[in-house]
Parts: structure tokens; sequence; C-alpha cells
């Protein structure tokens, strides 16, 4: 653990930046203060809530696709280039 505060960085990016600044094993940090750093930022700016596929946006991903392959079948149906 670093016992850093990383609440008072607007985003997850600005804080990783900050980290790798202050913990770097190329400026006398070590890995593992960095590596422990990087997860509790992860930790602290991950998102509260996950966006699921539902089966609503599944079915209409599915028509879409149907109705797609059908219009090109129908005729009559203008296409989209011009016959010279």
């Amino acid at each position: 653990m670093t016992n850093e505060d990383w609440s008072g960085y607007p985003d997850r990016h600005t804080a990783r930046r900050a980290a790798a600044r202050r913990f770097h094993p190329d400026i006398g940090g070590t890995q593992e203060k960095l590596d422990a750093a990087f997860a509790e930022i992860d930790a602290r700016f991950r998102p509260s809530i996950v966006i699921a596929h539902s089966k609503k946006s599944n079915a209409l991903r599915i028509a879409r696709r149907i109705y797609r392959k059908a219009g090109k079948r129908i005729p009559g149906r203008s296409n989209r280039y011009i016959t010279l």
C-alpha cells in the first residue's frame, strides 16, 4: 500500500501519471510500489456500474441485420447507384 490519497486527481489518467512520476523505478522508486499505486488508483476510479448488453439490444441488432439482408432481395427496391 502506498498510503496515497488518489481522490484529489480529476481522473484515472492523471492519477496514474502522477503515480508513475513518483514511484517509477527509473527515478528511484520500486516496481512493487508502482504496481500497488496503480492497483489503488484502478480501484478508486473503477466505474460504479457495469453496462451489459440486454436481450432487447441483442434482438434489435439481429432484427437490423435480417432487415438489411432481406431489403437487398426485395424486387423494385432502388439501388444505391445510378445505371448509366
